[in-house]
């Protein structure tokens, strides 16, 4: 989402976040677009229906953790 340290400043000078929010916002959203790659291949293919879907829950739950005990205590909110 954020890849160089200029957007990430950029972004935390016009929304007054912290740079350490919007990196982690950043991780996050990637760890969410794994995710969601992770379990659309499992569901387009019908040969994974039995295998566990760990990949893909452990970054759906990080995401989620962080949005959860990070991101919504930021000022913004």
């Amino acid at each position: 989402m954020f890849r160089t340290e200029e957007q990430i400043k950029e972004v935390s000078d016009r929304t007054g976040v912290p740079c350490e929010y919007v990196r982690k916002l950043g991780i996050m959203m990637s760890w969410a677009k794994l995710a969601q790659e992770d379990l659309k291949e499992v569901a387009d293919n019908s040969s994974f229906s039995n295998l566990s879907l760990g990949s893909g829950r452990a970054n759906l739950s990080k995401a989620v953790n962080y949005f959860e005990k990070d991101f919504l205590k930021c000022k913004l909110w």
